[in-house]
């Protein structure tokens, strides 16, 4: 796992996530869509007002083909 703070180009140890009961469902179909469909390699989601987003990428170790260098040097060295 790996998280980084876009905004503050920083790797994060943890996070804190507060959703809501329709963001949970969203976020839990888009996840199963990607654990189904092996093309599917991001989901984003917004809360209703657009003011936060959640990006979540599935990846491989071994594979990171299109990502940014930048994402290449979280995935292999979360920094």
């Amino acid at each position: 796992m790996r998280i980084l703070d876009s905004e503050n180009d920083q790797t994060r140890s943890e996070i804190t996530l507060f959703l809501t009961t329709s963001e949970l469902a969203q976020l839990y179909g888009l996840l199963g869509s990607m654990v189904n469909d092996i093309r599917a390699k991001e989901i984003m989601l917004n809360d209703d007002s657009f003011d936060h987003t959640l990006k979540v990428f599935r990846y491989s170790p071994s594979e990171s083909v299109g990502f940014s260098s930048r994402h290449k040097r979280v995935l292999e060295h979360d920094e």
